[in-house]
């Protein structure tokens, strides 16, 4: 899904239940592709996606069904990305 996502642009779906790492949020896919360039020139590790969230577009770098899996990517940033939080889908 993340590869067709990146192939067609189009923002990905959130899953319910799902935890998200936001770097951001956007009201324009426009806004939230030019926030995803300047982390991947920040942070190349990162493998950023753009997801649909609600009217707005959400920048992502990592998600896991595992909510403590979130809070260790965060830890491991090391206060380079002060922003990120925790999104859980409903």
């Amino acid at each position: 899904a993340a590869e067709a996502q990146a192939e067609s642009g189009e923002p990905a779906a959130l899953l319910s239940g799902h935890h998200y790492v936001v770097l951001g949020g956007f009201s324009t896919t426009e806004n939230a592709g030019r926030a995803l360039r300047e982390i991947a020139a920040k942070e190349p590790a990162f493998r950023c996606r753009i997801y649909r969230f609600g009217e707005k577009f959400m920048v992502s770098p990592f998600s896991s069904d595992d909510a403590g899996a979130c809070a260790q990517f965060i830890r491991v940033q090391d206060g380079r990305f002060p922003d990120m939080w925790t999104y859980t889908a409903r």
